[in-house]
């Protein structure tokens, strides 16, 4: 019996030395008497810290709090777990954001288009995706208006020599290239022409904020940097928030 008592014993003290059990009854609204508290310097000392033997709890006093400290564990996990969820949901999205953005430089634009410039070439009519065209040809502080004025051309086809234009119509009408989408194709006057005055625009049609990695790509590479240093960050703390939740997890199933 003596035995088994000293057994019993060494595994309550070593349960109640461990410092996450002190830590979560320091977050109670109310002192225990018997309980480490934080200890903090005053103004020019030292902050003070535990002696070995104020460590953790004594067995005593893990017997008389086993009871809060099932349900502060309890409410730890319930937390860690919440958050663990909403760090790796916001994670999946920042992935796909970055996959979205692509590893450097411009998106391609979509196989129609590219079909249809590369058509358009064979025929000795000179073109270029407008993605790329807004890319290369119009400041980036013009970018916002011409998309939202030409949205069509910007993913379609520009003509960059407007002689060309009956050709290209021409040709393409005889191609059968059969698109999956709409296809919209123009001179670069029509995608740079005047924007109409803002009270003829009803609002009843907007555009959804596209990928800027589609036409600018310094602003591409800073949110990429962006999505990265946070993504960084996050990794650390689920890491961290993970090993916390594993540990109160083991503590609960002792206790």
């Amino acid at each position: 019996a003596a035995r088994s008592y000293e057994a019993e014993r060494r595994t309550a003290e070593a349960l109640a030395g461990e410092e996450r059990l002190a830590e979560l009854l320091s977050l109670t609204p109310q002192t225990r008497p018997g309980i480490p508290q934080p200890r903090h310097g005053t103004d020019g000392e030292p902050v003070a810290h535990p002696a070995a033997d104020e460590q953790g709890l004594t067995p005593e006093e893990l017997d008389r709090f086993a009871d809060d400290l099932r349900d502060l564990l309890d409410d730890a996990v319930s937390s860690a777990e919440r958050q663990l969820f909403d760090l790796r949901t916001a994670a999946a999205d920042d992935s796909r954001i970055l996959g979205a953005l692509g590893d450097g430089g411009l998106l391609p634009p979509g196989p129609d288009v590219l079909a249809t410039v590369e058509f358009l070439g064979e025929h000795g009519i000179p073109a270029l995706p407008g993605w790329r065209y807004l890319a290369q040809a119009v400041d980036p502080a013009d970018h916002a208006r011409v998309l939202a004025a030409r949205p069509e051309l910007v993913d379609g086809v520009i003509i960059t020599d407007p002689d060309s234009h009956a050709r290209a119509r021409e040709a393409l009408g005889d191609a059968a290239l059969l698109p999956r989408s709409a296809v919209a194709v123009g001179t670069a006057a029509a995608l740079l022409a005047p924007t109409p005055a803002p009270e003829s625009d009803s609002g009843d049609v907007f555009l959804v904020p596209p990928n800027p990695a589609m036409h600018d790509e310094h602003a591409a590479d800073e949110e990429r940097q962006a999505l990265r240093a946070r993504a960084t960050e996050r990794d650390e703390e689920i890491r961290t928030l993970a090993a916390r939740l594993g540990k109160d997890r083991e503590l609960a199933a002792r206790l």
